[in-house]
């Protein structure tokens, strides 16, 4: 089954989704994939819409592959369907040194964020999506770490952190910890006031009426 996750339903985009999987779905399933999960598509959150990320189970282990569908379709995905096998072979013959890698650094990093504090937490560890036209290597594969903090409305947000080595995670949990400390303690400041942080219809109301002034409406 495949699934077509976070993508926008333009009439476009679905058309080259719906030759992603006609051309690929066999392939993945010739590699024996397909059968034991699901194959999925989701937008590439770092790219616009003719990025995509294409997840696959792979033994109970997640093989996130990276996709340019635009580029990808003026070759009508021939090059997609030959690499991914690829990919997949890579994948099983590294993946006891892979999951003992990414435990490692997985503890380090959940450790770091919890001496942290201030209500960040760890809420995923996993492969950073790989370009499907680049190999696999267990060693060299960069991670990504998404942290629960808060944003500056003071909303629960999830930043990614991407790195490769313990070094630089804890490098970028320190910067996510300044910044939360001070969010922390305004939100723990305004509970205590028993604070309003959004603006509801009966206050836009108030905000609209000529007569009003903002210390009365603010009270």
């Amino acid at each position: 089954m495949v699934l077509h996750n976070g993508l926008e339903r333009e009439t476009e985009l679905l058309g080259l989704l719906q030759k992603v999987e006609r051309v690929l779905l066999p392939v993945i399933a010739q590699a024996g994939v397909v059968n034991k999960a699901s194959f999925e598509i989701e937008k590439d959150g770092r790219g616009d819409f003719e990025g995509a990320v294409i997840s696959l189970n792979v033994d109970g282990r997640t093989l996130r592959l990276r996709l340019e569908i635009e580029a990808a379709s003026h070759r009508d995905f021939r090059y997609a369907a030959l690499m991914i096998p690829q990919r997949i072979s890579e994948f099983r013959k590294h993946a006891k040194r892979f999951d003992e890698r990414m435990e490692t650094l997985r503890i380090k990093v959940q450790e770091r964020i919890v001496r942290a504090g201030h209500g960040m937490r760890l809420i995923s560890f996993d492969m950073e999506p790989l370009d499907v036209r680049q190999a696999f290597h267990w060693n060299e594969q960069c991670l990504e770490a998404r942290v629960e903090t808060l944003d500056p409305t003071l909303k629960p947000a999830i930043v990614p952190l991407r790195s490769y080595t313990y070094r630089r995670f804890a490098a970028s949990v320190a910067l996510l910890e300044r910044r939360q400390r001070g969010r922390s303690a305004m939100a723990t400041q305004l509970a205590k006031q028993g604070a309003v942080l959004e603006v509801g219809p009966l206050t836009e109301a108030l905000i609209a009426r000529p007569s009003q002034t903002l210390p009365s409406v603010a009270a």
